[in-house]
């Protein structure tokens, strides 16, 4: 009976130790993904709002640049 009893705790233990640590793998691999993905997101957003501001930017200086010149040369050339 002790032999019996030794052998079905020594499976148990074995059992729950690999249910365990396969429960917790996968919750921890969910996890990693979820914070992942959230911070992939975050990081794109941020990267493509300056790329898209910077190219604002740029796109409205130059057209102002030219918009001047033009105003600038046509008073000049009124005058």
């Amino acid at each position: 009976v002790e032999s019996n009893l030794e052998s079905n705790l020594e499976c148990n233990l074995e059992f729950n130790l690999e249910s365990n640590l396969e429960s917790n793998l996968e919750s921890n691999l969910e996890s990693n993904l979820e914070c992942n993905l959230e911070f992939n997101l975050e990081s794109n957003l941020e990267s493509n709002l300056e790329s898209i501001l910077e190219s604002n930017l740029e796109s409205n200086l130059e057209s102002n640049l030219e918009c001047n010149l033009e105003s600038n040369l046509e008073s000049y050339l009124e005058s």
